[in-house]
């Protein structure tokens, strides 16, 4: 009998799927802060220098969603015997999944690099 909601089976998966991006983005984000002040310091917008470092993160990510969709089509015919209640080419599923994984690594880049643009150049320096 399928369960409609939110189940602790669903949350851990969630987890599971958000947690690399959630910790691996505000590292890499944070060893660009010695970049990230020398170009506020020459002259750079802070606008300019938060998009970059946000495209950047996603970039990586984009590449990340697809190579997991690749590899989730090639498997599907080894996956569908494990799931249960949903099919292994559910278009929703799919779907829902990258878009959380997306959202997360958004955040998760947006935060640190929100707070490395709006630092003062010279601390950036300093901290070296």
């Amino acid at each position: 009998m399928p369960s409609s909601g939110i189940n602790a089976t669903t949350v851990v998966a969630i987890s599971t799927v958000a947690a690399p991006p959630a910790k691996g983005r505000p590292y890499v984000v944070g060893m660009k802060r010695r970049e990230v002040g020398l170009r506020l310091a020459l002259g750079a917008a802070r606008l300019s220098v938060l998009r970059h470092l946000v495209t950047q993160a996603m970039r990586v990510v984009d590449v990340e969603c697809l190579t997991g969709l690749v590899l989730a089509a090639g498997f599907t015919r080894l996956l569908s015997g494990m799931l249960f209640g949903v099919s292994s080419s559910d278009p929703v599923t799919v779907v829902g999944v990258v878009a959380i994984v997306l959202f997360v690594t958004s955040v998760a880049a947006l935060i640190p690099a929100a707070r490395a643009a709006l630092s003062p150049p010279m601390s950036a320096q300093r901290a070296e």
